[in-house]
């Protein structure tokens, strides 16, 4: 069997949303390669929010300034 890929790990950008279920602080996440904001208290919460375009903005920023691995 095929070793898994490792994970990519999300590129790091201040995220100021907080949960609308909690009110806890969200974390960007990347599932299927499609970013999300998740809850920072995840599995007891599971909170969610879509990324505004002005993330999404500096998430590629940050991604293009990653060096390639």
């Amino acid at each position: 069997m095929p070793a898994a890929a490792p994970k990519k790990a999300a590129p790091v950008v201040e995220v100021s949303e907080t949960c609308p279920e909690c009110g806890a602080p969200m974390k960007l996440r990347q599932a299927r390669g499609n970013y999300f904001l998740g809850c920072s208290k995840y599995p007891k919460c599971r909170g969610t929010r879509e990324v505004t375009a002005e993330l999404l903005e500096q998430v590629a920023a940050a991604t293009a300034a990653a060096p390639a691995s």
